[in-house]
């Protein structure tokens, strides 16, 4: 693997640290194990995934960049939980679009963010529909990319929106691109991701957070840092407050987090090591203590994702970042 050749997905830049490798038949055991989902077609000829941290941005991810076929995704639609109806983030950006704007949702899943903008012209891409069709009367969903999109309608949107998506994408800086190409000067681009400043990013065996699923992740300095790269004025982050169904979790989470500072183990993204599971059973007593307390003296914790809204320039560019060759 050449260092010369790793360079970051948002800024191009070549300056990062190791953060941790990743086993592809360890990770292929696990997806296996979790979900009876095979990934080994996409590891062929993979011998190790790493981890890397941007010293520019702050974006971390993983290379090669492993993505998800179409075939993975329609494994992971059959849950239930995948595509949710409820969700923070389509609260809060519903709450900055106003009526009749016209609102483009990039990777929109079954379009479940229409029913929160009823008032506005809805358009959804989406390239790995459940059952590969949107129910009938159902909100305008096309099987098509951003990038396709963008030539067909540049300019066409007040709104671009895309939640739970740039995590997955391979080419970042080119998908930001298309998705300005498709906004007006002065229209809205609104960002959800999981929020890699929260304890998501500090799960062991996280595999959703994990290739090929997920590809990078996102602290809010990478956040602000798109906003220096494109013709974009950052107008707000927002972190969703934890939500109860992340309870369990949190308190998982930070039970071992600090069993492993008082221990001096390290902390890996995967591990099924014998010390692993004797410190995930030992201290389930202290993650119901913690879990108990969230409701009893509930406090400000940041939850799973995170908005960032920006502002497309008044100028009539297309949004494309000049310095890209």
């Amino acid at each position: 693997m050449a260092a010369k050749k790793i360079a970051c997905p948002l800024c191009c830049s070549g300056d990062w640290v190791l953060v941790d490798r990743l086993s592809p038949a360890e990770l292929d055991y696990f997806y296996r194990q979790r979900y009876e989902i095979p990934i080994t077609d996409h590891l062929r000829g993979v011998r190790e995934i790493a981890f890397h941290e941007c010293q520019t941005c702050s974006l971390k991810y993983f290379f090669p960049p492993i993505a998800g076929s179409h075939e993975f995704y329609a494994r992971l639609n059959q849950f239930d939980w995948y595509y949710l109806a409820e969700k923070a983030e389509y609260k809060r950006a519903a709450s900055l679009i106003p009526a009749g704007a016209r609102v483009l949702d990039v990777g929109c899943g079954e379009g479940k963010f229409a029913s929160w903008i009823r008032q506005s012209e809805y358009v959804g891409l989406e390239l790995n529909l459940r059952n590969g069709e949107k129910g009938v009367g159902g909100p305008t969903i096309l099987p098509e990319s951003v990038g396709e999109h963008s030539r067909r309608y540049p300019a066409g949107y007040d709104v671009v929106c895309t939640f739970q998506v740039l995590e997955h994408v391979v080419e970042v800086s080119l998908f930001i691109e298309d998705c300005l190409r498709c906004l007006r000067p002065g229209g809205v681009l609104i960002v959800s991701v999981p929020a890699a400043d929260s304890f998501v990013s500090q799960t062991v065996n996280g595999l959703l957070n994990l290739p090929p699923h997920h590809l990078s992740w996102w602290p809010d300095r990478s956040l602000s840092y798109i906003s220096r790269l494109h013709d974009l004025t950052l107008e707000h982050i927002f972190h969703e407050p934890l939500e109860r169904i992340h309870y369990r979790w949190y308190a998982s989470v930070w039970a071992y987090g600090l069993a492993t500072r008082i221990v001096g183990a390290q902390r890996r993204l995967l591990n099924r090591s014998l010390t692993h599971h004797l410190l995930s059973g030992l201290l389930l007593p202290l993650v119901l203590v913690r879990w108990a307390f969230l409701f009893i003296l509930p406090r400000p914790v940041a939850g799973h994702s995170v908005v960032a809204v920006y502002r497309k320039g008044n100028s009539d560019q297309d949004g494309t970042d000049s310095r890209r060759t």
